[in-house]
């Protein structure tokens, strides 16, 4: 009988510890935001997203919501506004069309970046705009 007594205040002790006791989540930066890119001629046919800030090591979201023609997308890291962004897509090209939506594999946060940015190009000589969401980390 005593060992039944034990074992009940046990499991009573678990439970309670189990209500109260809660695990830290790491919300991610998974939130999407509008871009608009405009691909000009002139300008060598390529544009960025803004900074944003990666904070775990998932991948980046993009959905392409209407483009004249396909563009091609890799991901970038940085440190700041003003540094040089770095290709850390290690080789995880994407092309968009109106409706694509991907998960675009990097390596920003396992190389201690603290700024995502998806650059992308033109695959054709026009002028022309892309428009849709992104987020630097995905669920």
């Amino acid at each position: 009988m005593k060992i039944k007594k034990y074992i009940s205040k046990v499991i009573i002790l678990f439970t309670i510890l189990m209500i109260f006791c809660t695990v830290p989540v790491s919300a991610s930066n998974y939130k999407d935001t509008v871009f608009d890119f405009y691909f000009k001629t002139a300008a060598g046919g390529s544009t960025t997203t803004e900074l944003r800030e990666k904070q775990d090591d998932s991948s980046a979201y993009m959905k392409c919501e209407k483009t004249t023609f396909p563009y091609v997308a890799k991901v970038a890291g940085t440190q700041s506004v003003f540094d040089y962004y770095y290709d850390v897509s290690d080789g995880h090209h994407y092309t968009f069309d109106s409706g694509t939506v991907y998960k675009m594999i990097n390596y920003v946060y396992e190389n201690n970046f603290k700024y995502a940015v998806i650059y992308a190009k033109r695959v054709y000589s026009y002028n022309y705009a892309a428009n849709g969401l992104w987020s630097p980390d995905s669920i």
